[in-house]
């Protein structure tokens, strides 16, 4: 039997230890439980996902229609210089 030490911020182990005592499993046990998923089905066993709404679906899919377009060679190359009201365009297509 081997040990591992994990770290928390107060927070989340005060909540983790709240939630083993509330369905009546030790912090051990619970991470024995995380652990012995992982190894058996060779993944973290729950979805993550990004709050960052830069990984919406709905910015996912422009990102992959304009990546699309730039595949195409659709694409407009913007040079921009700051010290002039209007940047320069080229369009290509």
């Amino acid at each position: 039997m081997a040990t591992l030490s994990v770290r928390l911020d107060d927070e989340t182990r005060e909540g983790f230890l709240a939630f083993c005592d509330k369905v009546g499993l030790s912090a051990s046990a619970a991470f024995t439980l995380f652990a012995k998923a992982v190894v058996q089905q060779q993944r973290i066993p729950f979805e993550i996902t990004a709050k960052d709404p830069f990984y919406s679906e709905e910015n996912m899919s422009h990102l992959r229609a304009a990546a699309k377009r730039m595949e195409n060679g659709e694409y407009e190359i913007h040079n921009i210089d700051l010290n002039v009201a209007e940047p320069e365009k080229e369009f290509h297509k």
